[in-house]
């Protein structure tokens, strides 16, 4: 097969859809088939770069993009980790401008621009190659709009948009709502009406997407999260936390909207003011961007001192620090139409897990009632203090364990990319 696969996020972007994506490349480039993939350009990384059968061509330019990477390569891994990333007074400013002025106006999102590199080189491979399918990824939703125009242009190639999250009705819109909310909905019929298929990973998003174009509803199908076993027992906890801590780790963004921490404080607190004991041993750390809650972090370490942040930092130090946490933590989206790759990552690692939830229709939720080493929290007619007597119970009795290596790969078999990848194959022959 010849696949061309669009996506602005690849690594070393750290983004869900970019691992997904190369997992997925890499196993169909092992496998024999031609793949070439148009990404955003990355400064210090060549514009070419070829892996075997897999070839990733960089294209386009963003100051912003320029700025940003030159910052984080200036932290060191260690600063990262520590938290100590700080954007220099220019960047701040350059950020603000942005916000205040480009962030109102673009379309469909912040990549609106790559979109005439990535279409300019997408059509530069065609006639060379004659691909057959084409593989567009969002978020951005950007890479969609060059599905379109390729579609378009060229009836034969067989189309998949894969949609890792909604773009018209989600909760963190991409754009400025009051000026393009129905523009976004025209966007995604358009994909809709253009593509041979629509890729989701959960059914409540096939569902919802239903209601909204139901002409197009036998185009949606659900192909899951990737996981796979990490099995690090080799590791000392002391490369990254503190030996005699009982860690617990959440690994993600936080947002007001969909994913917010308010529920997991409350518990902390209550679970140290009951048991005392914990206070000298327990830490709580975040990866990820929780700028939003920073405020209530400082707030509830001025009482307790046992949050620790970490910001933004490169995925194979989350995927370290994940290994050697005693337990890890989600807290579930407030919408049911998302699940979450890291908690389908979470649960490669067998160890144990923490949800918090709000509604039993949540996907992290469902995922986890089989899992073995789960704790699921519910928010809805608790208060916080009823939960203490059997969370303390489950850190006693579970930190530092992990599922046996036969019932994590039965759990685990559907979210195996070497599955995931057939999966999407069968769209493209069956298109």
């Amino acid at each position: 097969m010849k696949i061309l696969l669009v996506s602005y996020l690849f690594p070393p972007d750290i983004s869900p859809r970019a691992f997904r994506w190369k997992a997925i490349s890499q196993q169909w480039a092992e496998l024999g088939h031609h793949v070439d993939v148009v990404t955003n350009w990355k400064c210090d990384l060549s514009n070419k770069e070829v892996l075997g059968n897999l070839r990733v061509y960089r294209v386009g330019f963003s100051i912003l993009e320029q700025l940003r990477y030159k910052q984080q390569q200036s932290c060191s891994p260690e600063a990262l980790m520590a938290g100590e990333f700080r954007r220099s007074k220019f960047s701040t400013v350059l950020k603000w401008i942005h916000d205040f002025t480009w962030k109102k106006v673009y379309w469909p999102d912040y990549a609106c621009l790559w979109y005439f590199y990535a279409l300019r080189k997408a059509e530069e491979l065609y006639e060379l190659e004659f691909y057959e399918y084409l593989i567009t990824v969002s978020l951005p939703f950007t890479a969609h709009l060059t599905g379109v125009s390729l579609k378009r242009r060229h009836q034969s190639i067989k189309w998949i948009a894969d949609m890792g999250d909604p773009f018209c009705f989600t909760e963190t819109p991409m754009n400025n709502q009051f000026f393009f909310k129905h523009l976004n909905y025209k966007g995604d019929e358009t994909v809709f009406k253009e593509a041979n298929y629509v890729v989701v990973t959960v059914d409540k998003c096939r569902e919802k997407y239903t209601e909204i174009f139901p002409s197009e509803a036998e185009k949606i199908v659900v192909i899951p999260p990737i996981s796979r076993i990490v099995r690090n027992d080799h590791i000392n906890k002391s490369q990254v936390f503190e030996k005699n801590k009982l860690i617990l780790l959440y690994a993600g963004n936080l947002y007001r909207n969909i994913r917010n921490p308010s529920y997991l404080l409350m518990l902390l607190s209550a679970l140290l003011q009951n048991h005392p004991e914990f206070h000298d041993k327990i830490e709580m750390h975040f990866f990820g961007n929780i700028k939003e809650y920073q405020l209530d972090f400082n707030n509830f370490n001025k009482q307790y001192n046992i949050l620790r942040m970490h910001g933004i930092v490169p995925h194979h130090i989350i995927r370290l620090a994940e290994a050697e946490a005693d337990v890890l933590v989600n807290i579930g989206n407030q919408t049911d139409y998302q699940l979450p790759s890291k908690i389908v990552e979470y649960a490669g690692t067998g160890k144990p897990i923490i949800n918090i939830y709000s509604t039993e229709n949540d996907s992290s939720y469902i995922f986890l009632k089989q899992y073995p080493l789960a704790y699921q929290v519910s928010t809805q007619g608790h208060s916080a203090v009823e939960h203490i007597f059997s969370l303390s119970q489950f850190l006693n009795e579970n930190a530092g364990k992990v599922v046996d290596s036969t019932s994590l790969r039965i759990f685990l078999q559907p979210y195996d990319v070497s599955n995931i990848s057939l999966q999407y194959l069968n769209l493209c022959v069956n298109a």
